[in-house]
């Protein structure tokens, strides 16, 4: 891995989970996001130290553990770093259960407690709010990106480079994933959002490059939305039970559906299925003991 310069002095070091870097012209940088582990964290102390860089802050999009699961080594490597994050998000990051619990929605089995869905916990210093903050005397913009997860956040930096975790998948995931979704509601607008706020590049959490145009992307992922719900719409013209829409989805769609993406891919389902209930444009009734959509 190696820090790739954007623009100024944003940059971002490439990976499963890309993570931004700022520097600041004292040698200290923030980061936007940490990776998924231990691993990550010391890969990315690595990179850092090879640019003569420490990192003094850091920011985290949000708290599934691919964003987050660094932070622990990282602390104990700089313990001076501080740690800022959504409120919401924060309480996610202090609680470990409640990720795997609002997948599960009960006590999850303990395969279920893996890296994916089990960081440890994690106490942050600051909570950000959307708007203007200044951290070391540079200013920032907080991005609202809720829809992928409660809370999540991104920022925007002075030299126009906005970092924005997941609010954005490229079109190999969208290709391959039901969206990983919390609020499709909010997902809309975050989308809407992005096509106006004022940035010359756009580093995703999960993309093999940074964008400049993100236009065609932002309608890529509202086309996705879309389809998603025109499917799940139609399938509904025969009542289903969850599992049996998720199923049909998952078929349709040709998703190769594992343990882990089982989880990610029903709460994306459910998402819409929500979504659809409060539009109106779907219902629900228990019948023999089981809890039946069907299109109104």
């Amino acid at each position: 891995m190696d820090i790739i310069k954007i623009n100024g002095h944003s940059s971002y070091i490439p990976g499963n989970t890309n993570v931004g870097v700022y520097t600041y012209k004292n040698g200290y940088c923030l980061l936007v996001d940490s990776g998924i582990n231990n691993t990550a964290g010391r890969r990315i102390s690595e990179v850092l130290e090879g640019s003569g860089l420490k990192p003094k802050y850091m920011v985290n999009t949000h708290a599934h553990t691919d964003h987050y699961g660094g932070n622990r080594v990282l602390k104990e490597l700089y313990p001076g770093l501080s740690f800022f994050v959504s409120p919401m998000e924060s309480v996610f990051m202090k609680v470990n259960e409640l990720e795997s619990y609002s997948l599960y929605g009960a006590n999850p089995y303990r395969k279920m407690k893996d890296e994916m869905f089990y960081a440890k916990e994690f106490n942050v210093d600051w909570e950000l709010l959307p708007g203007e903050v200044e951290i070391d005397d540079k200013r920032f913009n907080v991005l609202p990106l809720r829809g992928h997860t409660i809370g999540q956040i991104g920022i925007v930096t002075d030299d126009k480079v906005a970092y924005i975790g997941d609010a954005l998948f490229d079109e190999k995931r969208l290709d391959i994933y039901v969206p990983f979704l919390y609020d499709v509601e909010a997902e809309l607008k975050t989308l809407e959002l992005l096509e106006n706020i004022e940035a010359d590049f756009f580093v995703l959490g999960h993309a093999d490059r940074v964008f400049e145009d993100i236009k065609p992307l932002v309608r890529l992922n509202r086309e996705n939305l879309d389809e998603y719900i025109g499917i799940i719409i139609e399938l509904l013209d025969q009542p289903k039970t969850m599992e049996g829409l998720a199923s049909e989805v998952f078929i349709l769609k040709d998703i190769n559906i594992d343990l882990m993406r089982y989880y990610t891919c029903m709460a994306g389902i459910k998402a819409f299925v929500s979504y659809l209930l409060d539009k109106e444009e779907i219902a629900c009734d228990v019948q023999d003991g089981k809890l039946y959509f069907y299109r109104k």
